[in-house]
């Protein structure tokens, strides 16, 4: 909580089932932070209790003007925004908000009463991503600020797409209101059209940011199991030795002793029954196993580091289409591994000039549409992923085949158009294939090319240019 004179920040959090409010560190926060502002006390404390109960941590305003106060000093992964405020209203805050470099990133929800058209309008026209209708439902707010917080952190090619599609609106809505808006139905469409793309984009980028965290998280906590595991068990041995040692200090005091029988005996004891030769044994093959572990870590980050290209994010260079297909099956392993075996035969190819960060993104969605397609399938055993790559006199080709579902003609013909999906609803927005093609063939003058047979396989072939 925000107290209104002194300043004082609290987080909330849920511990036992109970909302527990503790003292707030905005340096050292983990979970995301989002800043309620509202001038009632009750919706306040409703939305608090919301946004702890699904992990999350709040800091509340009583007004606008303490909110941006708040904004400029702390750091905030989103903003849910009264619209009716005394002083200051929402729409004002957000205004200035979005004028701020520093702080026009941040998400801007909106919550109303009123549901007015020209409110609602009004909500986009100055920044907002979103709104919300009170009486507040707490699912729909769960899903709002998870799908929005996923948003912000999408991939960078992705945002320039919906910032093109956004434009698009943007343009729209400008020439409607040129000819002064002629009629209230018109701009219900236009509202209509702006949130059924951001809900499409939010969707693709959902998908492909959770395979990725998906992937980075099994892959690592595995190895990090054992490691920890090791190191207990090590701790353990350590004790005993550390004890077995203070025996022999005390032994190599000693001059003549009476008890001298009697104190290699205990020794001897205790080396048995604490099976020492075991642990001298054991040890080492623990720090074996550790340094296995290690490594595989370290392997899966560099992976990480490479399929993102994090350092050359915009960069074009040598691009290893072989190394990137590697890297991309470990982020892709955790849903590989459920339903599919990989098959690989790559050859010794030329390195094309290109994005590491692109190509790898194009190489994943490819990837995930055959494990989609065996998931489909629904087969008793595993399917089967072959990946080979090979060059031509024009191209270096990769070329991903699968077991799956496969598909008619008249899907092949359209699976490259923009929103096109025949995945549920809720699994994709139809975008990663028309992504894909429009990498290779507009950045890089490339083609991406699919053939299928419904009920035995696909195949889709990336050719990028020498």
């Amino acid at each position: 909580m925000i107290c209104g004179l002194t300043g004082e920040s609290y987080k909330y959090i849920y511990v036992d089932n109970i909302c527990r409010k503790d003292r707030f560190n905005m340096d050292k926060h983990l979970n995301p932070t989002v800043l309620i502002v509202d001038d009632s006390e009750l919706i306040r404390e409703i939305l608090v209790d919301i946004i702890a109960s699904f992990g999350y941590e709040s800091v509340i305003a009583e007004d606008g003007h303490r909110a941006l106060e708040l904004l400029k000093t702390e750091k905030f992964d989103l903003v849910l925004l009264d619209v009716v405020m005394p002083g200051m209203n929402g729409f004002e805050v957000c205004e200035i908000i979005k004028q701020d470099f520093r702080l026009r990133e941040i998400p801007v929800i909106f919550i109303t009463s009123n549901n007015s058209n020209e409110d609602i309008v009004r909500c986009f026209d100055v920044g907002a991503i979103d709104y919300l209708s009170k009486p507040i439902n707490s699912f729909e707010l769960k899903a709002r600020i998870k799908t929005h917080l996923d948003l912000k952190k999408a991939h960078d090619r992705v945002r320039h797409y919906n910032e093109q599609l956004l434009q698009v609106t943007d343009n729209l809505y400008a020439a409607n209101k040129l000819i002064n808006k002629r009629n209230q139905e018109l701009e219900d469409s236009l509202v209509k059209l702006k949130n059924t793309q951001l809900q499409l984009l939010q969707k693709e980028k959902v998908v492909g940011i959770g395979q990725l965290a998906a992937g980075a998280a099994h892959e690592i906590n595995t190895p990090l199991g054992f490691i920890m595991s090791n190191f207990e068990t090590m701790n353990k041995y350590m004790i005993k030795l550390k004890d077995l040692f203070a025996l022999y200090g005390y032994f190599k005091e000693i001059k003549a002793d009476p008890h001298y029988n009697k104190l290699v005996e205990n020794i001897r004891n205790y080396e048995n029954e604490n099976h020492v030769d075991f642990i001298l044994t054991d040890t080492f093959d623990l720090l074996k196993d550790t340094k296995k572990g290690l490594v595989r870590v370290r392997n899966i980050v560099f992976a990480l580091r490479s399929f993102s290209n994090i350092d050359q994010v915009s960069e074009l260079g040598p691009y290893d289409l072989n190394k990137g297909i590697e890297n991309t099956l470990i982020i892709a392993q955790v849903e590989i591994m459920n339903y599919a075996i990989i098959e690989k035969d790559f050859s010794d190819i030329t390195l094309p000039i290109a994005s590491g960060s692109e190509i790898n993104h194009v190489l994943l969605n490819i990837i995930m549409n055959s494990v989609h397609a065996i998931k489909s399938k629904s087969m008793v055993e595993q399917g089967i992923i072959s990946i080979k790559t090979y060059e031509t006199d024009a191209y270096i080709v990769c070329e991903i085949k699968d077991n799956g579902i496969g598909m008619e003609k008249e899907i092949i013909d359209r699976i490259f158009e923009p929103f096109f999906t025949t995945k549920p609803v809720e699994e994709g927005a139809g975008l990663g294939l028309s992504f894909a093609k429009e990498i290779i063939e507009k950045n890089y003058h490339g083609k991406v090319q699919a053939e299928s047979r419904l009920g035995e396989y696909s195949k889709f072939s990336i050719m990028l240019p020498k």
